[in-house]
């Protein structure tokens, strides 16, 4: 609510701490800006400091200088396949070509042969031999030369002299300092290649690029010639032997053809002719075999006995004509039994008739059957022997196809043989073209840009380096300004307090800019309208709200030392005692007092005189004339403060004030260092705990407020000391945490 005159006041009610006891200690969610905010000076300090180190490093180190030299690389077909002696070979890649030419560029053979050429040993930026000694070890040779003179001879420690460096090893290291200077540049899809080299003089960075772009395109020529040389060496010895294969193995083709011929008596068509009539003949002795196989399997199955096999199948006239008188006889034997008996003569001598007709039927077969048997025993000699004839023409047709084989392969072997040389002839004849082309056009590499003396060093970048400190520094430095005010776990917001403390929050009180405007103190006296003033007297109303009572001792303490809280209580009595109230300041801090120095007062007579002398009580109460309160200050120095405030003349004394006075305002040590504020707070009527804001600690406050729990005084309520207004004020807490201070007045200012 406002109070008219645009002072923001905290609300009449007080507000209780969450159920159940639960104390939170979170505070208001910090941004990034506001913790860098916060943190200004630390970051400025940080970032400058980074910034002007980096800017001076630049200074101090030696100025580098960089030339280029560019190179385009121009393979020519078929260059890359002419210049090898391996038909089958691939060009390699651009990318590996590419690799290739920087490697060889980059070679240490290369930069030997640059240095030799440039006398590069005798430049003491290439050769540590010829630099001079560097500061360190000028100053370690100073002090040894000292010793050497102050110390006897004895006593110093034995050098030995290292090893002189042979001229390999000084060469190598001025080869190895080169390189480190020496880089190249390309493009993934670009044939060019630049040249990039460091030195301290700008001529000089010019003349080695360009003296290794010559001495890369001299090189690769000779290179080039070499190999093409080598490689025409090579292929001509390699068409020479294949020659000579060739004809070896036209050579063994004729002779096994001939040999061949003459031993199987001709070549695989005659013998494949021969194969075939023989497999005919086969067929049919085979044929003849089986037909007189099959007759005489009948004969056999009919068992050959006279009268019973068949004529047509026998193929006998004669065998035919006496089965057919047979067959009559049969006819009339039979006529004859109707009429003759069995033992009549004529039937026995028809019977005998019939029986001479069968034997020579029977003769006559058998004669027939050992004729057939003799037929097929001729066939089944005759098949076989064809049969043998038909394998073994098959094996010597099996032999020549063999032969044929073998004469194909070395056939293919010559014709293989034949394309190489052909290929071969024709790769000797492009490197030799290659060879001309060479001498004639130069290597496949040429320099289209030399190098120049660069106007300005490259190295070091110091802007570069200025911007990086720069970004760095105030990186780093933002993560601690963040993680400084995430980890700070100090009372921050009255939402915060509220949230910790079971009791009213009385209000707060804002910082004073003490070399303006003096201490507290001093402030409620010389500008009566102060939001220290306003907020002071806006404190008292709270107090006098919470504890309605005629006479109130009022105990202001706090939960450890600098909370403000001896500030606050001489300032509230010297505000209450210009609005024309009793008020009379207590200085019960006997360990540390701080309001006879705040009021500009002498510290005796006081407590410890009143408690230990038996000084009246009136004779210690002094009056401070600027604002018109009275003050009891802590006197003398005690052994023993807490036994002393649980005297009984001390309880009297603090009754006789409250008596005496419209309010007794007590200053008493922190809480958790000593055990006198618990004797105090129990002499209080109100016990009021003032808490610096950003400072003081919430486990700090926790404990403090527990003890108090513990020694069951109740806390009359709590105020927010040292508050910066503006800065609290930019922290967009919530209307309901708004405090006592007219910060429109107070920004107005």
């Amino acid at each position: 609510m406002s109070d008219g005159r645009g002072m923001l006041m905290v609300p009449a009610s007080h507000t209780s701490p969450p159920a159940g006891g639960e104390i939170s200690s979170s505070g208001p969610e910090i941004s990034i800006f506001e913790a860098v905010r916060r943190h200004k000076l630390m970051v400025a300090g940080l970032v400058g400091t980074a910034t002007i180190a980096a800017i001076a490093l630049g200074q101090c180190l030696t100025p580098l200088y960089s030339a280029e030299a560019v190179v385009l690389i121009e393979p020519r077909e078929p260059s890359r396949t002419a210049l090898s002696s391996d038909p089958t070979a691939l060009p390699p890649s651009e990318e590996t070509l590419r690799k290739n030419e920087i490697a060889v560029i980059q070679s240490r053979n290369l930069a030997e042969e640059v240095v030799e050429r440039l006398s590069l040993e005798d430049v003491p930026e290439f050769n540590p031999v010829l630099r001079p000694p560097a500061l360190t070890a000028r100053i370690r040779g100073w002090i040894e030369a000292r010793l050497a003179a102050l110390l006897p001879a004895a006593l110093l420690p034995t050098q030995r002299e290292p090893p002189p460096e042979s001229e390999d090893q000084a060469t190598a290291g001025v080869v190895d300092s080169f390189r480190r200077s020496l880089d190249t540049i390309s493009g993934d899809a670009s044939r060019v290649v630049g040249i990039l080299f460091q030195s301290e003089d700008p001529v000089r960075a010019a003349r080695v690029a360009n003296a290794v772009a010559e001495q890369y395109i001299s090189q690769k020529r000779e290179a080039e010639i070499a190999a093409a040389t080598s490689a025409i060496q090579t292929l001509e010895t390699r068409i020479e032997e294949i020659d000579r294969e060739i004809y070896d193995t036209e050579r063994r083709v004729e002779e096994a053809r001939r040999e061949s011929e003459g031993r199987h008596g001709g070549n695989a068509r005659t013998l494949a002719e021969q194969f075939t009539e023989m497999s005919r003949q086969l067929a049919a002795a085979t044929g003849e075999r089986m037909r007189h196989e099959g007759r005489l399997d009948q004969l056999q199955r009919e068992g050959g006995r006279p009268g019973e096999a068949d004529a047509a199948v026998l193929d006998s006239l004669l065998v035919q004509r006496l089965q057919g008188d047979a067959a009559v006889l049969s006819a009339r034997i039979g006529q004859m039994r109707t009429t003759l008996g069995e033992n009549h003569p004529a039937m026995i001598q028809a019977r005998a008739e019939l029986r001479d007709l069968r034997a020579r039927i029977g003769q006559e077969t058998d004669k027939i059957i050992e004729s057939r048997r003799r037929l097929w025993a001729d066939a089944v000699e005759n098949e076989a022997l064809l049969r043998a004839e038909v394998e073994r023409i098959r094996d010597r047709l099996m032999e020549v196809e063999a032969s044929e084989v073998d004469l194909r392969v070395l056939d293919r072997e010559a014709a293989a043989k034949r394309a190489l040389l052909a290929q071969l002839v024709d790769r000797l004849n492009d490197t030799k073209a290659q060879m001309n082309l060479i001498r004639l056009q130069g290597p496949e590499a040429r320099q289209i840009a030399r190098a120049v003396v660069p106007p300005r060093p490259s190295y070091p970048p110091k802007l570069a380096m200025a911007a990086v400190a720069f970004l760095m520094s105030a990186t780093a430095a933002t993560v601690l300004a963040v993680m400084r005010e995430r980890g700070n776990e100090s009372v921050r917001s009255l939402v915060q307090l509220r949230a910790l403390a079971a009791a009213p929050i009385l209000g707060a009180v804002p910082v004073v800019r003490r070399r303006r405007r003096g201490p507290p103190p001093v402030q409620v006296l010389t500008d009566a309208q102060s939001p220290l003033t306003e907020n002071l007297r806006a404190i008292w109303f709270q107090i006098v709200s919470a504890a309605p009572a005629s006479s109130r001792v009022v105990l202001i303490t706090s939960s450890v030392a600098g909370e403000g809280k001896s500030s606050t209580a001489a300032s509230l009595a010297r505000v209450l005692a210009l609005s024309g109230h009793r008020v009379v300041l207590v200085d019960a801090d006997l360990r540390n007092p701080t309001v006879h120095k705040a009021l500009g007062l002498s510290a005796s007579p006081g407590i410890a005189e009143v408690v230990l002398d038996g000084l009246d009580i009136a004779d210690a109460v002094r009056r401070d004339e600027p604002s018109g309160c009275f003050v009891v200050t802590s006197g003398r120095s005690v052994p023993s403060p807490a036994d002393l405030l649980q005297t009984a003349r001390f309880a009297a004394l603090v009754r006789e004030l409250s008596a005496a006075f419209d309010a007794v305002i007590v200053d008493s040590p922190p809480i958790l260092a000593v055990h006198d504020a618990g004797i105090l707070a129990l002499r209080a009527h109100m016990t009021v705990m003032a808490v610096r804001w950003r400072s003081t600690k919430v486990p700090a406050l926790v404990a403090a407020l527990q003890r108090l729990r513990d020694l069951r005084t109740p806390i009359g309520g709590v105020v927010m000391t040292m508050v910066d207004g503006p800065e609290y004020r930019s922290l967009r807490y919530e209307e309901s945490d708004a405090f006592a201070i007219p910060f429109n007045r107070w920004l107005a200012r």
